[in-house]
This record gives structure tokens, sequence and C-alpha cells, in this order.
């Protein structure tokens, strides 16, 4: 689509998050360190311990795109289609919905962004763990990276995991003086699956997305 064209390629937004994104580390004196950067775009599956990493990935990624749940999103009630430009332009925000129905948009977007070269962040999660600890392959929700890589099985998918010097209080917040530690792992290699079936093995790509993970610990 070509708003979505607009939206990828005209970050005039980008200026203003940053300075958010520099105030809240600032204000916090929080560090972030960065290892193994991926050397193009494509899908990036993390770990989700804070209710503030979208703070870090702003920092190191300020025009990504990051999926976050439509409830978190209604900034102006019922007008869902305000809510949505509001949250793609300015916030580099991919929304997700939870019906079935609406979740194909969700996809949709997220498959978009990355034929147009940018990077998407994504949370398997579906919410914060409030612990750097790996989650467990069972809690994953899978349906983007499947989506993305039915589209294009060519895309490069790498793994990140989040890890925090400090105190992760039950809020989702972290202490000031926190040191943040973003770790990508290299291109993830999913050959053992068939991403053209109907049908993928949601178990064995689960394994694949935790081991990852694991690699980086």
């Amino acid at each position: 689509m070509l708003i979505n064209k607009i939206i990828a390629k005209i970050d005039i937004f980008s200026y203003f998050r940053r300075l958010k994104t520099n105030s809240f580390f600032k204000r916090n004196n929080l560090s972030i360190k960065v290892i193994n950067f991926p050397k193009k775009s494509g899908l990036i599956v993390a770990t989700h311990p804070t209710t503030v990493d979208g703070f870090f990935w702003k920092k190191i990624l300020p025009s990504a795109f990051r999926t976050v749940d439509i409830d978190n999103l209604q900034i102006i009630p019922k007008l869902f289609f305000l809510n949505e430009i509001i949250a793609l332009f300015y916030s580099r925000i991919i929304p997700v919905y939870k019906g079935k129905p609406k979740r194909e948009k969700t996809f949709r977007w997220i498959s978009e962004f990355l034929n147009l070269n940018q990077f998407v962040i994504i949370n398997p999660t579906g919410q914060t763990t409030f612990t750097t600890n790996i989650p467990n392959p069972n809690s994953l929700k899978l349906g983007a990276i499947i989506k993305a890589l039915q589209k294009n099985n060519k895309l490069q998918v790498c793994s990140a995991l989040i890890e925090i010097e400090g105190q992760i209080y039950d809020s989702g917040l972290i202490s000031k003086n926190s040191i943040i530690t973003i770790k990508f792992s290299k291109p993830i290699n999913f050959l053992i699956l068939n991403f053209d079936s109907i049908k993928v093995d949601i178990n064995i790509l689960s394994k694949i997305i935790v081991d990852s993970w694991k690699k980086l610990d």
C-alpha cells in the first residue's frame, strides 16, 4: 500500500522520538550496550523483560517498527483508524489485534514493512515477562513469524536477548543506573521447517527460537 511506503520511507517524527528517548535515558542514568548488531534489516524476535523495552529499541534502532497490543494504543477511544495512523506514523508501532480477522491486518503490516527493508521487532511472549529469564517455548505466540516467512522464506530473522544489570520492579520499570545489554543472534536457520506448508510445526519453531536465545545467554 502507498501509505505504508510513505510511512516506511519518510520518518518525519524521528527527532521527537529521539528527544523523548534521550531524556528517559538521562533521567534514569541508563546506559546501553549492543552485541552483534544485524548487518541488514529484517525481523527481530526479542525477549520482553520490562515495560520500557520500547525506549531501548528506540535508542539503538530509532526507525524500526515494533509490535504493541492494540489495547495499549487507544489514544483516541473508538477512532481506531486514527489510532493506527498515529501509532504507525508517529511512534513506528504496529498495532497487534487479538481477533483473527483483524490479526491478519497486523500480519500484513509486518510483512509489508519487512518487504520495504525495515526492521520489525516482535515479542513472541505477547506480554512483559518481568524477568530476564528465557521464556518457556510453550508460552510463545508465533503467528507473526510464520506469516512473515510464508510471504518471504528468504527473510532474515534474528533473535535478540535483553539483559538488565539492575533491578526490574513489579511494575516492569527498572532501577536507575541500570546497564542494558542487547545481544543479537546470527540469522536463524529455518531449513528444518517448511513454510510453504499450510501447517508449520509450532513445537519445532518454538524450540528454534528459544535455543537461539539460550545461545546468547
